[in-house]
């Protein structure tokens, strides 16, 4: 081969440049890159702002983002708007049941009986114990009413009561008075008897028919019971016009009853059942010389409330 062909190969590149041309324009690209590193890394950090980098459409979902609901069906939040809060529920809303609707009756017809039952209230006024599921409930200006269930002495009591409270504040006619009031019993036997009876019964008169209810459909022997009630009774801790008003509001039950203790019945039984500290005092202040009944009473209370 000829010498000048193969120093022409050493100096010239597949690309057809001279070797010299092919290194100096190398240097001058490293140059270039190690002047853009030192110029990047020497700027200060306050002064580099964030890439927005656009990811493309395809990409996964991150772990932390909720998965859509295809059932729901929601807008997504513009930036300008918050985000709306969840309303925790309380406890009591989840562990209580919803309030109780109350009805009100614009309607003043004798008619209705719609009792307000939050007007019930159940509190001790005998010395009966409560054995029975039914409950009584009166209202201004409207019949009374016991809820069925076993009746007592102590709930035909304050059902006569409430009766009579009703025909005086609606001024009831008394050849009425039966008719307004017989459906506040709302036992299914009490109804049935009345409705089969209806015409004699009503003739017959309220207080008739009070004495046929309590003779009908109150235990026999009732009056004997609510005697031994009030003999077996004692003040204990009990203030001593509490337990007085007790011993005389069973007494009320045996009104028109042999049963029904005196006054001097009432006044022989307290001064012997007494606490013994208020017997005690009693006794030094000679009440026991005190005859009339009121009387005895009023001394009493002074004593036992010093």
């Amino acid at each position: 081969m000829p010498a000048a062909n193969l120093d022409n190969r050493h100096t010239s590149s597949s690309s057809g440049l001279p070797v010299s041309t092919r290194i100096t324009r190398r240097v001058t690209r490293d140059l270039s890159v190690a002047s853009i590193l030192r110029t990047t890394l020497s700027a200060p950090l306050s002064t580099a702002s964030p890439v927005n980098v656009t990811l493309p459409e395809s990409r996964p979902p991150s772990p932390l983002s909720p998965l859509p609901s295809p059932l729901l069906k929601s807008v997504p939040p513009s930036p300008e708007t918050p985000p709306t809060p969840l309303t925790p529920l309380s406890e009591s809303s989840l562990g209580s049941p919803p309030s109780l609707v109350t009805i009100s009756n614009s309607d003043d017809s004798d008619n209705e009986y719609i009792p307000s039952y939050c007007n019930m209230s159940v509190q001790t006024t005998t010395l009966l114990k409560q054995n029975t599921m039914a409950i009584y409930i009166g209202e201004q200006g409207k019949p009374p009413v016991i809820t069925p269930g076993k009746l007592t002495p102590d709930l035909l009591f304050d059902f006569e009561n409430g009766a009579y409270s009703y025909f005086s504040f609606k001024d009831v006619k008394q050849e009425k008075e039966v008719s307004k009031i017989a459906g506040g019993l709302q036992d299914g036997h009490i109804q049935t008897w009345y409705h089969l009876n209806r015409a004699a019964v009503d003739a017959a008169g309220f207080p008739a028919f009070m004495k046929h209810i309590r003779e009908a459909w109150l235990e026999p022997g009732w009056e004997q019971e609510v005697k031994l009630a009030i003999l077996a009774s004692h003040q204990d801790n009990n203030p001593i016009s509490d337990w007085i008003m007790l011993l005389e509001s069973t007494n009320t039950l045996l009104n028109g009853h042999v049963c029904k203790l005196l006054d001097a019945d009432l006044r022989n039984h307290i001064q012997s059942h007494v606490h013994a500290d208020t017997m005690t005092a009693a006794t030094t202040a000679e009440l026991h010389l005190i005859a009339e009944y009121e009387k005895y009473k009023r001394g009493l209370k002074v004593v036992d409330d010093a």
